[in-house]
Protein backbone atom coordinates (compact mmCIF):
# COMPACT_ATOMS: atom_id res chain seq x y z
CA UNK A 1 0.00 0.00 0.00
CA UNK A 2 1.41 3.56 -0.84
CA UNK A 3 2.33 5.89 1.97
CA UNK A 4 0.41 8.43 2.41
CA UNK A 5 2.15 12.37 2.93
CA UNK A 6 2.85 12.86 6.40
CA UNK A 7 1.61 15.96 6.12
CA UNK A 8 -1.88 15.10 6.54
CA UNK A 9 -4.81 17.22 4.52
CA UNK A 10 -8.03 17.23 4.30
CA UNK A 11 -9.06 13.98 1.46
CA UNK A 12 -13.04 15.14 1.56
CA UNK A 13 -15.31 17.79 3.50
CA UNK A 14 -19.18 16.68 3.58
CA UNK A 15 -20.28 19.46 5.22
CA UNK A 16 -19.00 21.76 7.85
CA UNK A 17 -18.62 19.43 10.88
CA UNK A 18 -17.53 16.32 8.77
CA UNK A 19 -13.45 16.18 7.04
CA UNK A 20 -12.06 13.09 5.95
CA UNK A 21 -7.84 12.69 6.13
CA UNK A 22 -6.08 9.64 5.03
CA UNK A 23 -3.54 9.19 7.62
CA UNK A 24 -0.82 6.50 8.24
CA UNK A 25 0.91 4.81 11.39
CA UNK A 26 3.34 8.49 11.40
CA UNK A 27 0.11 10.82 11.69
CA UNK A 28 -1.51 8.83 14.72
CA UNK A 29 -1.25 12.68 16.37
CA UNK A 30 -4.03 14.15 13.70
CA UNK A 31 -6.28 11.93 15.45
CA UNK A 32 -5.57 13.59 19.06
CA UNK A 33 -5.91 17.30 17.79
CA UNK A 34 -9.01 16.60 15.90
CA UNK A 35 -10.33 15.68 18.71
CA UNK A 36 -8.91 18.56 20.75
CA UNK A 37 -9.86 20.82 18.09
CA UNK A 38 -13.59 19.64 18.27
CA UNK A 39 -13.98 18.80 22.32
CA UNK A 40 -15.84 22.29 22.59
CA UNK A 41 -18.65 21.14 20.13
CA UNK A 42 -19.22 17.96 22.45
CA UNK A 43 -19.74 19.76 25.45
CA UNK A 44 -23.01 20.97 23.85
CA UNK A 45 -24.76 17.32 24.09
CA UNK A 46 -23.11 16.52 20.47
CA UNK A 47 -21.55 13.62 20.00
CA UNK A 48 -17.97 12.84 17.64
CA UNK A 49 -18.32 9.97 15.54
CA UNK A 50 -15.07 8.82 14.06
CA UNK A 51 -14.69 6.53 11.57
CA UNK A 52 -11.68 4.59 10.61
CA UNK A 53 -11.00 2.64 7.42
CA UNK A 54 -8.05 0.67 5.64
CA UNK A 55 -7.52 3.01 3.04
CA UNK A 56 -6.34 1.05 -0.02
CA UNK A 57 -5.20 2.20 -3.37
CA UNK A 58 -7.92 2.78 -6.30
CA UNK A 59 -7.08 1.44 -10.06
CA UNK A 60 -5.12 4.08 -11.78
CA UNK A 61 -6.66 4.96 -15.71
CA UNK A 62 -3.73 3.30 -16.98
CA UNK A 63 -5.05 0.10 -16.21
CA UNK A 64 -8.28 0.91 -16.65
CA UNK A 65 -7.25 1.82 -20.32
CA UNK A 66 -5.17 -1.58 -20.51
CA UNK A 67 -8.27 -3.46 -19.85
CA UNK A 68 -10.57 -1.53 -21.80
CA UNK A 69 -8.74 -2.21 -24.49
CA UNK A 70 -8.60 -6.35 -23.84
CA UNK A 71 -12.29 -5.87 -23.43
CA UNK A 72 -12.19 -4.68 -26.97
CA UNK A 73 -10.05 -6.88 -28.81
CA UNK A 74 -12.51 -9.62 -27.13
CA UNK A 75 -15.19 -7.33 -28.28
CA UNK A 76 -14.48 -7.53 -31.69
CA UNK A 77 -13.42 -10.97 -32.08
CA UNK A 78 -16.37 -12.25 -30.91
CA UNK A 79 -18.78 -10.00 -32.52
CA UNK A 80 -20.03 -9.33 -28.90
CA UNK A 81 -20.94 -5.77 -27.59
CA UNK A 82 -17.88 -4.13 -25.35
CA UNK A 83 -20.37 -3.43 -22.41
CA UNK A 84 -21.99 -7.83 -22.48
CA UNK A 85 -18.09 -9.00 -22.45
CA UNK A 86 -17.10 -6.25 -19.41
CA UNK A 87 -20.81 -7.38 -16.88
CA UNK A 88 -19.76 -11.25 -18.06
CA UNK A 89 -16.31 -10.81 -16.98
CA UNK A 90 -17.13 -8.94 -13.80
CA UNK A 91 -19.71 -11.51 -13.20
CA UNK A 92 -17.42 -14.79 -13.82
CA UNK A 93 -15.45 -12.38 -11.75
CA UNK A 94 -17.85 -11.96 -8.78
CA UNK A 95 -19.19 -15.93 -8.93
CA UNK A 96 -15.76 -17.97 -9.40
CA UNK A 97 -12.97 -15.70 -8.24
CA UNK A 98 -13.61 -13.50 -4.80
CA UNK A 99 -14.48 -10.12 -6.99
CA UNK A 100 -16.31 -7.79 -4.92
CA UNK A 101 -20.46 -8.23 -4.88
CA UNK A 102 -22.25 -4.99 -3.74
CA UNK A 103 -26.56 -4.74 -3.49
CA UNK A 104 -28.19 -3.49 -6.30
CA UNK A 105 -30.77 -0.86 -4.89
CA UNK A 106 -33.04 -2.14 -7.97
CA UNK A 107 -33.18 -6.03 -7.61
CA UNK A 108 -31.90 -6.70 -4.02
CA UNK A 109 -29.34 -9.06 -5.27
CA UNK A 110 -25.48 -9.14 -5.44
CA UNK A 111 -23.57 -7.68 -8.40
CA UNK A 112 -20.36 -7.18 -9.00
CA UNK A 113 -18.35 -3.65 -7.91
CA UNK A 114 -18.38 -1.11 -10.77
CA UNK A 115 -14.90 -1.35 -12.18
CA UNK A 116 -14.77 2.24 -11.54
CA UNK A 117 -14.42 1.59 -8.16
CA UNK A 118 -12.04 -1.16 -8.32
CA UNK A 119 -9.31 -1.04 -6.36
CA UNK A 120 -5.45 -1.83 -7.46
CA UNK A 121 -5.90 -5.57 -6.09
CA UNK A 122 -9.76 -6.23 -7.79
CA UNK A 123 -9.03 -5.21 -10.96
CA UNK A 124 -5.95 -7.86 -11.07
CA UNK A 125 -8.74 -10.23 -10.15
CA UNK A 126 -10.21 -8.54 -13.37
CA UNK A 127 -7.45 -8.68 -15.34
CA UNK A 128 -6.85 -12.61 -15.00
CA UNK A 129 -10.38 -13.56 -15.82
CA UNK A 130 -10.54 -11.39 -18.51
CA UNK A 131 -7.52 -13.86 -19.93
CA UNK A 132 -8.85 -16.65 -18.71
CA UNK A 133 -12.41 -15.91 -20.64
CA UNK A 134 -10.76 -14.59 -23.49
CA UNK A 135 -8.65 -17.83 -23.88
CA UNK A 136 -11.73 -19.71 -23.69
CA UNK A 137 -13.36 -17.36 -26.12
CA UNK A 138 -10.68 -18.07 -28.66
CA UNK A 139 -9.16 -14.77 -28.26
CA UNK A 140 -4.95 -14.56 -28.70
CA UNK A 141 -4.37 -11.65 -26.07
CA UNK A 142 -0.21 -12.98 -26.31
CA UNK A 143 0.15 -9.29 -27.23
CA UNK A 144 -0.92 -7.46 -23.90
CA UNK A 145 0.97 -10.34 -21.94
CA UNK A 146 4.23 -8.12 -21.59
CA UNK A 147 2.13 -5.08 -20.59
CA UNK A 148 0.25 -6.84 -17.79
CA UNK A 149 4.06 -8.13 -16.79
CA UNK A 150 4.69 -4.54 -16.58
CA UNK A 151 2.20 -3.63 -14.31
CA UNK A 152 2.14 -6.93 -12.25
CA UNK A 153 6.01 -5.82 -10.99
CA UNK A 154 4.88 -2.35 -10.65
CA UNK A 155 2.13 -2.63 -8.66
CA UNK A 156 3.02 -5.71 -6.73
CA UNK A 157 1.63 -5.24 -2.98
Amino acid sequence: MDKVVSKVLPVSCNCADTVSYKINENDVEIVKAFYKEHNAKLKDGRYLKLTIELWERKRTLAQNNLWHEILRKISQKTYQDIELVKQGVKDVAMQEYGYTAVINPITGKDAPKPSRLATVKEMAILFDVTFIEGANCGVDLSEFMENMKEWKEKNAS
